[in-house]
């Protein structure tokens, strides 16, 4: 031994070397080749475990020692050094624990000295060339199996997954089946489905048609719960058209309450008293009110007349869900507060059925919960997808205009707009069907190219254009959009005074009138594109009252009430609506311009006459999907950078 340690790490390789000395025995190497010097150490590590020794490097020193005192004390060496020792083997896709149960039965006793769970890492002991062979073997278990695989979540809706596991993996899995191993099926508790895996795209495919046939089969007869969560709409919307194409019982829905409180909503009544007084006698005094509403109530009083007795109040109370009134007078409280979103049950019936259906919409999830065989929800979950899609969406472009009637325009826009080269279709005259429903429409324009801009130009450039409006609403199909820019006018109903003292205070009751401009579109989209709307336009003006002694302002009002079908991208445009303004202008010297026959001479009297035209031109737009509507944004983004005046000489905004 002694000898074999100085020949070749002394005389060949040149290294610190010792020898314990209760080493003894006799170590042979011999080759049949010329070795490179880089393979003597590992040959000469592999001759010393053959007589149960290693060699251990401590520093710079190699020290033959026998193999039992080597394993107890070795230490941690890189993966390149030579000599006997242990090493850590990072894993990085495979369980430690898992693969040392695989790999202890391929390698020499001891060769794996512990496994490490929490930093999923083997410690590995031997000779340089051992431990080489130990990290190629885990490099073989240790890579990403789940890469290259496919994936698919198997969920039935009418059976538990319990059930069709067994049956599926029975199917794939079986002893002696070429597809065995092949497909590995996990359950999913949570989502009652199944997660299958495998290498095989064709096998998950084969998997999902046996899901959708077992999924339908057994059970047909039990009633179960299904949820279905809606997409594209109100879950309440969708039970009500279910109920109304199959038949059912009306809706019932119930509100969560908090014990010991008012329930939301609830309208209480107190004891009105307002004496009346008349030409002879009193009036009665008022009586309770009642009501019960889901969300507060607005009480109003009218002031009338008894004949021949007492002049005295009558109030009406008003909610969204229910109406009460008083005969004399009465007060209507209701306390509210946010509601839940209402949960309402119905019942649906499907022909040919004995079993019923319990429907129940859950706004605040939309979501709808059926209690049904697996058959019956069949039939519904396929209605429901045809009616759960995308709605469509309308942009609807609008200017609001006042147009100053002059010389040119002396018969009203129309006859501007009509004489246009070709830039506008015009319709006029009793067989215009706007103007049979309505007599104060004079015509309308149907621009094709949607150019709204292009009509305001050419009346600003021979008057002047006032914009009111200038709206871009998105709105649903079916939905109403409603723009309203003005101001809350206050306007006195009534007044009650008591006879029962000299001194009495004067009570007014007051009710505001919303005006400025109002726009109310309702779009209806058809298959060809051609876009129904229902348009209510007001424009209305406040001035002080003049015809009489009422302490309320005027308001003038135009306005447009109409249903028309436009193409999409088409423009119309409404008018019609002619106002004349009047005024009066006195000037001169004060006092003497008021002399009878003579205040001619210091001063004078200027009339002026103004007449305006409403007009309103709409735009709609349809929105049939996520990319129209980007389309739309970016169209408007760079209208917002790009905005000029149409005519700053001519038009004022």
């Amino acid at each position: 031994m002694h000898e074999a340690a100085k020949a070749i790490l002394g005389d060949i390789l040149g290294v610190n070397y010792a020898v314990d000395p209760l080493v003894q025995g006799t170590v042979t190497v011999e080759t049949a080749q010329p070795v490179a010097r880089k393979d003597v150490l590992p040959i000469f590590e592999e001759a010393l475990r053959a007589s149960k020794l290693a060699l251990v490097k401590q520093g710079e020193v190699y020290t033959v020692v026998a193999l039992d005192k080597a394993v107890r004390q070795p230490q941690l060496l890189p993966s390149t050094s030579a000599g006997y020792g242990n090493e850590a083997i990072p894993l990085h896709f495979v369980n430690a624990v898992e693969l040392k149960k695989l790999l202890d039965p391929l390698l020499p006793e001891k060769a794996i000295a512990q496994a490490d769970a929490s930093r999923n890492m083997l410690l590995i002991t031997g000779t340089a060339g051992e431990r080489r062979s130990i990290r190629e073997l885990v490099r073989q278990f240790d890579v990403d199996w789940m890469q290259g695989m496919s994936f698919a979540l198997l969920v039935p809706t009418r059976t538990d997954m319990h059930v069709l596991l067994p049956e599926l993996d029975a199917m794939v899995n079986a002893k002696d089946s070429p597809t065995a191993g092949l497909v590995r099926l996990i359950p999913i508790e949570r989502l009652n489905g199944i997660l299958a895996i495998s290498a095989q795209p064709r096998y998950l495919s084969q998997l999902k048609k046996w899901v959708g046939i077992l999924d339908r089969a057994g059970g047909e007869n039990e009633r179960k719960l299904f949820v279905y969560h809606v997409q594209n709409g109100r879950a309440s919307d969708l039970a009500t058209v279910l109920v109304g194409a199959f038949g059912g019982t009306p809706a019932q829905q119930t509100n969560s309450t908090t014990p010991n409180l008012t329930a939301t909503g609830q309208a209480t009544s107190v004891q009105g008293f307002r004496p009346g007084f008349g030409f002879q006698g009193s009036g009665a005094s008022g009586s309770p009110g009642t009501g019960t509403a889901f969300q507060p109530g607005m009480g109003s009083q009218q002031t009338g007349f008894q004949s021949g007795s007492s002049f005295g109040t009558s109030s009406t109370y008003q909610s969204n869900s229910a109406t009460g009134s008083t005969s004399q007078s009465g007060e209507n409280s209701g306390p509210g507060t946010n509601q839940p979103a209402p949960i309402v049950s119905q019942t649906l019936m499907l022909p040919g059925q004995v079993t019923p259906i319990s429907i129940t919409s859950d706004d605040g999830n939309n979501s709808l919960v059926f209690y049904s065989t697996p058959r019956q929800y069949g039939l519904i979950e396929d209605a429901l997808r045809q009616l759960d899609v995308l709605p469509l969406q309308v942009l609807i472009e609008a200017a609001i205009t006042e147009v100053t009637l002059n010389d040119t325009l002396q018969y009203g826009v129309q006859w501007r707009l009509g004489g246009g080269a070709g830039t506008a279709a015009l319709s006029q005259g009793t067989t215009n069907g706007l103007v049979q429903v309505f007599p104060g429409f004079s015509y309308f324009v149907a621009n094709g190219n949607g150019n709204i801009a292009a009509a305001l130009n050419e009346l600003s450039d021979v008057t002047t254009v006032k914009v009111l409006s200038a709206p871009k609403v998105l709105v649903l199909n079916n939905h109403t959009a409603a723009l309203q820019v003005g101001d809350e006018v206050p306007i006195l109903q009534a007044q009650v005074t008591s006879t029962l003292t000299s001194d009495a205070s004067v009570t007014n009751e007051v009710d505001y009138r919303d005006t400025g401009v109002i726009l109310n579109v309702t779009p209806r989209v058809n298959d060809s594109g051609l876009v129904l709307l229902d348009i209510s336009q007001e424009v209305s003006d406040v001035s002080n009252t003049t015809t009489s002694a009422i302490n309320s302002p005027t308001i003038a009002e135009r306005k447009i009430a109409s249903s028309i079908a436009v193409k999409d991208g088409q423009t119309v445009a409404l008018g019609g609506l002619i106002r004349d303004n009047r005024s009066q202008e006195k000037t001169g010297i004060p006092y003497l311009n008021d002399i009878p026959f003579l205040g001619f001479i210091f001063g004078g009297t200027n009339n002026q006459e103004k007449r305006t035209e409403l007009l309103v031109l709409l735009t709609p737009r349809v929105v049939r999907n996520a990319e129209d509507v980007k389309t739309i944004t970016e169209e408007l983004r760079e209208k917002i950078h790009a905005a000029t005046p149409l005519s700053p000489s001519r038009l004022a905004q």
